[in-house]
């Protein structure tokens, strides 16, 4: 994580620039659900992750508070580009918490989501940290 935080992109003036943070290179293998969530994201760099209603609507996940965003970031990142299991648990914990209420979202539909692009065991290790 430090060596990640120190070569973060920077302006001119030396500030750190979120929206030149890139998901990076895959280790492993993905699903095209997890691919299609990386190139959603290289795409569109204000959204911090796209979730999926049950009627397969699109809501965009976007946190307004710049170090929530940089934590998140950090965790997506390292999830989206490992193979173990870094990352996912904070990142989804976090998405429950604030979406799970939207409408059109539920615990379920997020955790679905989420074995999709990674793994079928996802929710077994969300509610494990839980």
């Amino acid at each position: 994580i430090t060596n990640m935080i120190c070569n973060l992109p920077r302006d001119k003036d030396r500030t750190m620039c979120l929206a030149d943070i890139t998901i990076g290179p895959y280790k492993g293998q993905h699903s095209s659900a997890a691919e299609c969530q990386a190139k959603m994201l290289e795409a569109d760099k204000d959204v911090d992750y796209f979730l999926f209603t049950a009627s397969n609507a699109l809501v965009c996940f976007v946190i307004n508070d710049l170090e929530v965003k940089m934590v998140f970031w950090i965790n997506r990142c390292m999830y989206m580009t490992q193979t173990a299991d870094s990352g996912l648990k904070p990142m989804a914990e976090y998405m429950l918490k604030l979406m799970s209420g939207y409408p059109g979202l539920s615990q379920d539909i997020i955790l679905r989501q989420l074995c999709a692009e990674y793994r079928d065991d996802t929710t077994e290790k969300v509610a494990e940290w839980e």
